[in-house]
């Protein structure tokens, strides 16, 4: 079942793409979980709903995963982690978007940077993702994830010497 969460200014979305014949389409339809539509997370912890949503995705259920982390992003609308954990379980394009709703309330947060970066090159973008880590390094300019994403982006180009000189710079960032 691939599933895609999407929440973009309060809006809680779960397509599943591989129901309809032409999967541009993206029609929100009815996805069953474990988790019914009007399960109250009143008195759970942003935490617990994190918690809860990454049991169901260690175990497939990506539907449960997706509509937990939508309610802590709803409850929490400007608590970034509910928001990076939609992006890590959507697809590049949707993830994208979510990272950018990070952005819309903390323009600092270098884990969206690094969502958008990885999700531009899933979508077989290096350039852009390239830049995009490096607009992570102007916020912290020795962080060892936005290195090694210029640097996995820089042989994904085909740009291997470049690449060498990033991953070299990464490990001395974060030798473990």
């Amino acid at each position: 079942l691939a599933t895609t969460g999407l929440v973009v200014a309060g809006c809680n979305t779960v397509s599943d793409h591989s129901a309809s014949a032409d999967p541009s389409e993206n029609k929100p339809v009815a996805v069953s979980s474990n988790v019914p539509e009007t399960t109250s997370t009143d008195g759970m912890t942003i935490e617990k709903m994190l918690r809860v949503g990454d049991r169901a995705w260690a175990k497939n259920d990506s539907a449960t995963a997706l509509r937990l982390y939508a309610m802590a992003a709803k409850q929490h609308p400007n608590d970034p982690a509910a928001f990076l954990k939609i992006g890590e379980v959507g697809r590049p394009a949707d993830a994208i978007a979510v990272y950018e709703r990070i952005h819309s309330f903390d323009a600092m947060n270098i884990a969206a940077y690094h969502g958008i970066g990885y999700s531009q090159l899933q979508m077989g973008k290096p350039y852009l993702a390239s830049q995009t880590f490096a607009e992570a390094l102007k916020i912290d300019d020795s962080n060892a994830k936005s290195l090694g994403g210029i640097a996995v982006s820089m042989d994904k180009a085909g740009e291997h010497k470049k690449a060498q000189e990033y991953y070299k710079l990464a490990i001395k960032a974060d030798p473990d």
